[in-house]
């Protein structure tokens, strides 16, 4: 049986990297390699530069601001309202 894995904000392993702070909820170790999950504070403007996942997903969530990104060649807003 898998084992039950709980973090909360500000409990995990915590750095500054690419001007915002990022905090390992779950990582890839105590996942066995299948997820990592990371909460990303930043201010407007920074955060991590385009980039490729060739052999797995990536999931965003986004609590709070708007974050614009490229999915599969195309420009997306992401924000925490949904669209109705």
């Amino acid at each position: 049986m898998a084992q039950a894995i709980v973090h909360k904000s500000g409990e995990g392993r915590a750095f500054w990297m690419l001007g915002g702070l990022y905090e390992v909820l779950l990582s890839s170790d105590e996942s066995n390699g299948e997820a990592t999950v990371m909460q990303m504070t930043m201010p407007a403007g920074m955060g991590p530069p385009a980039h490729v996942h060739r052999r797995v997903a990536e999931t965003v969530y986004v609590v709070e601001g708007t974050l614009a990104l490229h999915v599969e060649l195309r420009a997306r807003i992401a924000d925490p309202h949904p669209r109705r």
